[in-house]
């Protein structure tokens, strides 16, 4: 489902971003070049048959989906994890408040404008299992964590905050998680915004600026520890790209 939706997005960009064609021109005919398949089986069948409808209902009922991610240049597997999500989990809004109709630059600006208010992620279980692991081994906070600290972590919507044991690991943890398109590249101002967590010489929310500096820190350095959670990041990558049988 993820090269599907992989297709889909390519196709956009190449013939409305790039071409201008009209979004009710463009659904109908990806849908209609994608409307058999070669399997000769009846599980191949019906399971191409399953996809198909939820191109469709994608398409046709998701027009906001669409507009966040498809005018975006790159989508990636994290984006289409993201994109899941959200299918599975939130409703359409009324109709008529979608941006197609209006030019493709006006699309890409309204995607490259919009601020995040969030990490732009979405981690499985398994995953945020992980995080909380590795984040415990090279000890990130000052405490333990656990799946649901780092699901609320994520999630922003943490009832306590977490104080960093290190702001330089802190910091470098996260920016490996950008690295690999896990997490958005606003991250830092996502972290202050929502005050999520604690300095670990101040006990006072971590600051975009504070951030920065710790990342640049962090960079500047061989510590043996940097290099630790950087494996530890990649096997989090690692892990949802192993997640290919995942249906939305």
């Amino acid at each position: 489902m993820w090269l599907f939706f992989k297709e889909a997005h390519e196709c956009y960009q190449t013939e409305v971003i790039g071409c201008g064609k009209l979004y009710h021109r463009y659904k109908k005919d990806f849908l209609n070049s994608h409307s058999y398949t070669d399997c000769q089986y009846a599980a191949g069948k019906n399971e191409h048959k399953k996809n198909f409808y939820i191109m469709e209902e994608f398409l046709e009922e998701r027009e906001d989906l669409v507009v966040i991610f498809f005018t975006k240049v790159d989508f990636e597997y994290h984006d289409y994890k993201v994109l899941h999500h959200k299918f599975n989990t939130t409703e359409p809004p009324p109709n008529g408040q979608y941006l197609h109709g209006k030019p493709p630059s006006i699309l890409q600006t309204a995607q490259e404008t919009k601020p995040k208010q969030d990490f732009q992620c979405y981690f499985d279980s398994t995953q945020l299992n992980l995080i909380a692991r590795h984040a415990n081994e090279v000890h990130l906070f000052s405490a333990d964590v656990s799946e649901e600290d780092m699901r609320k972590l994520f999630s922003c919507q943490v009832s306590k905050q977490l104080k960093a044991r290190s702001n330089r690991r802190v910091a470098f943890f996260f920016d490996m998680l950008c690295s690999k398109n896990l997490i958005c590249k606003q991250w830092q101002s996502v972290i202050a915004k929502h005050k999520l967590i604690l300095s670990s010489s101040t006990d006072k929310p971590l600051t975009t600026t504070k951030l920065s500096s710790a990342t640049s820190d962090a960079k500047s350095t061989n510590a043996s520890i940097y290099e630790a959670i950087r494996k530890k990041v990649q096997e989090i990558a690692d892990c949802g790209k192993n997640d290919s049988k995942d249906t939305i």
